[in-house]
């Protein structure tokens, strides 16, 4: 009896090592592979080809990884699309391969893999599923590169912040692969430090000069640039809706926040790549404007209502020169229009127009500087979201466009298309429109608004259809009204905030709102301050506020979410910090 069991047993073992259903060897996966993939989505018309490598770590019939890719769509958001993935749960069996590929976008997902690894051709061929999509791809051994380019060529910051540079990696056919050993250095070192990322590499800038950033795999290399601001101090400063830009004593516009149409910014200013040097800026919604110091005017970003002032309606990532011979004295940009000053004090407006802020005596946008119609001869002008403001020569007050809350202060409710008389006899210095409201300062320093703001926390809580007094007996030399919130400073540089203060716009290290000034926090002396306003809804916020002191240096506080503070980190601040980069 026993011997018959060991002979079934010896039976039964035969049996199952003769079965062609039991698992084979593994086959070897480890190693990096260069992959194409081909899909098309669930959406009509969008087809996407993929570009990618995989790096497997195998241990037996098990492994993981990373999945490093670009896709390429027509249609709908085309891209190109980068994407940096992990590979888990990988199987293999024989030459079946299982695996999934998490994909971080949103809360995250997985895409579920299955593949057939062909052992005389080296090919690894299969379909990815991912929700709606389904991917076929086919994978082969990593090939040797034969060029190596580093994104972008060109860059610039300043001291104190930071810069990302990737690589483009190809093979002798002009495939594009990643995950590749990637060596970094930086030459002369005194100018950066270079930290090796998932993708590619972070350069933080510790000296002025320039810079030459390299890239080597293998034997092969390649290089950018990258330009260092030293440290100076910033002369203007512009708060818009979620970007700041500012002009150097030396004339260089620096930007940071939120990108413009075909530009982008980031934690700390980046430097405008123009060789103009500018005397004014203004920031606008999604543009710019700055005056060269010969008057001549220029503008940048978004242009769908023609409000670069140059006859197109074109995206300008570089300043583009404003049509006309006219030269400027100031400049104002409003969310999609522009208002300037001439050399005689005309006014000239140019970009959309629904609410009359041209003050063209009628509702048709320009995309050319356009006369203010009346003739007045202004000593300075305002525009923000649809509605304009001047101060005439005579110190007398105009305002013109919206006023549905009674933000033009002629005690109606009734838009204007030219300028109109802001009710009262007082006589003003300074005026600054909000996005629907006004603020100004009256002769002798007393500060008067009117119409309303989120909460209507600078006017007392109630729409104002005449100008009212701010309280405090401040008086003030200068004022700038946000969207919720105004700044005003004295004589002797203090500044002193109201209104909302969710995000600490107004600098006094509280989140309270209030209709009474409060000072702004540090003892700093200003010489000018710009409170920024709310204009894009997918932006996030824009309640942050900047100044530059008699000192020539620039502090901001407030919302950060799109770092428009420009200190490099992102929370926000109730208290003023120095933008970086400066001494």
């Amino acid at each position: 009896m026993l011997r018959r069991l060991r002979l079934a047993a010896l039976a039964a073992l035969l049996l199952a090592c003769n079965d062609s259903t039991a698992p084979k060897t593994s086959a070897a996966l480890d190693g990096v592979w260069d992959w194409t993939g081909h899909y098309a989505s669930s959406n009509p018309g969008v087809v996407c080809n993929d570009t990618g490598s995989f790096a497997f770590t195998q241990k037996d019939s098990s492994f993981t990884g990373q999945s490093q890719h670009i896709d390429v769509c027509t249609g709908a958001n085309g891209g190109p699309f980068h994407s940096w993935d992990s590979i888990k749960a990988g199987i293999v069996r024989g030459t079946a391969v299982t695996f999934s590929i998490f994909v971080p976008n949103g809360g995250g997902s997985l895409c579920s893999d299955t593949a057939v690894l062909t052992t005389s051709t080296g090919t690894l061929s299969g379909i990815a599923s991912c929700g709606s999509a389904t991917i076929t791809f086919e994978a082969v051994r990593a090939t040797a590169v034969t060029s190596v380019a580093v994104t972008p060529d060109t860059a610039r910051t300043v001291v104190g912040g930071s810069l990302s540079f990737d690589t483009d990696l190809r093979t002798a056919l002009g495939a594009r692969v990643f995950l590749r050993d990637v060596t970094w250095t930086v030459d002369p070192a005194s100018v950066g430090t270079l930290s090796a990322l998932p993708i590619g590499a972070q350069l933080l800038a510790t000296g002025g000069g320039t810079a030459t950033v390299t890239a080597t795999v293998a034997t092969k290399s390649g290089s950018g640039t990258m330009i260092v601001a030293p440290p100076a101090g910033l002369s203007g400063v512009s708060a818009g809706d979620a970007r700041t830009c500012a002009f150097a004593a030396g004339g260089a516009v620096s930007c940071w926040g939120a990108g413009y149409a075909g530009s982008a910014f980031g934690q700390v200013p980046v430097q405008l790549a123009t060789a103009l040097r500018f005397a004014a800026v203004s920031v606008g919604g999604e543009f710019a404007c700055g005056l060269t110091s010969a008057g001549k005017a220029y503008c940048w970003g978004a242009n769908e209502s023609g409000q670069l002032g140059n006859g197109t309606t074109t995206d300008a990532a570089t300043p583009v020169a404003v049509s006309g011979s006219s030269t400027f004295t100031s400049i104002s940009a409003g969310y999609r229009y522009v208002c300037g000053l001439t050399t005689g004090g005309a006014a000239l407006c140019w970009g959309e127009n629904p609410k009359g802020q041209l003050g063209t005596a009628n509702t048709t946008a320009v995309s050319i500087p356009t006369s203010v119609s009346g003739g007045v001869a202004f000593a300075s002008i305002s525009a923000k979201l649809n509605h304009t403001c001047g101060v005439s020569t005579s110190g007398t007050l105009f305002c013109w466009g919206d006023n549905s809350v009674g933000q033009l202060g002629d005690n109606t409710v009734t838009q204007r298309n030219i300028p109109t008389h802001v009710t009262g006899s007082q006589t003003y210095t300074a005026v600054s429109a909000g996005a629907s409201g006004t603020c100004a300062v009256a002769t002798g320093g007393v500060a008067y608004c009117w119409g309303t703001g989120v909460g209507g926390f600078y006017t007392n809580g109630t729409n104002q259809l005449t100008p009212v007094a701010v309280a405090g007996n401040h008086l003030f030399s200068a004022i700038s009204l946000g969207d919720d919130h105004a700044c005003g400073v004295t004589a002797a540089g203090v500044a002193w905030c109201w209104g909302a203060n969710i995000w600490g716009q107004l600098g006094n290290g509280l989140k309270t709102s209030t209709a009474t000034p409060v000072a702004v926090s540090g003892g700093l002396a200003f010489a000018t301050i710009s409170a920024g306003v709310y204009f894009y809804s997918d932006e996030g916020h824009s309640s942050h506020t900047c100044g530059v002191t008699t000192g020539g240096i620039t502090y901001c506080w407030g919302d950060n979410l799109t770092y428009q503070l420009g200190n490099g980190t992102h929370p926000e601040s109730a208290v003023p910090v120095k933008v970086a980069g400066q001494p």
